[in-house]
Parts: C-alpha cells; sequence; structure tokens
C-alpha cells in the first residue's frame, strides 16, 4: 500500500513516452494512449486482445495503474477446422 502512494504514474508515463529518443512505432503509440485514456477514465481493469502477448507487454510497459487483462485468440494457420 505505502509503494502505491509513494510511485508517481504520471512522472514514470512522461518519463517513459520521453525515454526512447526516436519515433514511437504504430503499435506503441497505440498501447501509450490506451493506458493515458484508461487512467483519465479511471478504468477499473485494461482488457488487451492479442494473438501474440505483444500488445499485452507494451501496454504493460507503461504501468497502468489498474490491472492489465489479456485475453489471447489464438491464430489458425489452416482455413480448416477440424474435430
Amino acid at each position: 500500500m505505502v509503494a502505491k502512494k509513494v510511485f508517481n504514474q504520471d512522472m514514470y508515463f512522461k518519463k517513459t513516452v520521453k525515454f526512447d529518443g526516436k519515433p514511437m512505432s504504430h503499435l506503441e503509440s497505440i498501447a501509450s494512449s490506451a493506458v493515458r485514456a484508461a487512467i483519465k477514465v479511471k478504468a477499473s481493469v485494461t482488457i488487451c486482445f492479442t494473438s501474440s502477448g505483444r500488445a499485452a507487454r507494451l501496454i504493460a510497459k507503461y504501468r497502468p495503474t489498474m490491472p492489465v487483462l489479456s485475453v489471447v485468440i489464438p491464430r489458425l494457420k489452416t482455413n480448416q477446422l477440424k474435430c
């Protein structure tokens, strides 16, 4: 509980965004914007749909104040489904 009171999420977010020095990739920009929007609306959870887990890792990079729920949707390699 004490760590949550001491941790300045806003400062960490700004520092992480400026740290790289090079322009953000498209996915990184979406992840940082999603975290910022979730914090502004005081969301209780961030739900991330992903096929590889990369999106969830990018969201977690910006340390959102709420939990990140990752839903993995597997990619089908064939056009046929067999039971």
